[in-house]
């Protein structure tokens, strides 16, 4: 697995499974039985076109053979595929924005302020006194 993936490569990616997995599943509805042989060679031009944008992942190989079998091409393994191949991708996740998170962050070498907890001691109701 790469990890110096771009994050326009990430998207990219993710856009190519889920619109790929959304399609295999409308094919699966209209075409019936022929979907397997119907959606061959798409699931062939997926798995390169997902090789060349986030490289070579073990995923990818489990993810190709199922989709020939059916009932099970309608799973979304493309999918799972790009998230398993795109974890850890420079810090990259399927719903960030890439933006750094918002507010003040403890610099380097300081330790951030102690929190201060207060609490209050109610006595016992008459009636809930366990003695």
């Amino acid at each position: 697995m790469q990890t110096d993936i771009s994050p326009a490569k990430v998207k990219a990616a993710w856009a190519v499974a889920l619109v790929v997995d959304a399609v295999q599943v409308g094919l699966g509805v209209t075409t019936g039985g022929l979907s397997t042989w119907v959606d061959a060679p798409l699931d062939i031009v997926t798995m390169l076109v997902l090789w060349r944008l986030v490289g070579w992942h073990w995923v990818f190989l489990p993810s190709f053979a199922l989709e020939f079998l059916p009932y099970v091409e309608f799973a979304p393994t493309w999918t799972m595929a790009v998230l398993v191949a795109t974890r850890g991708a420079q810090g990259v996740t399927p719903f960030s924005t890439g933006a750094p998170p918002e507010g003040p962050g403890p610099t380097s070498g300081e330790k951030p302020p102690p929190k201060v907890v207060e609490a209050v001691v109610l006595p016992p109701v008459d009636g809930d006194q366990n003695r």
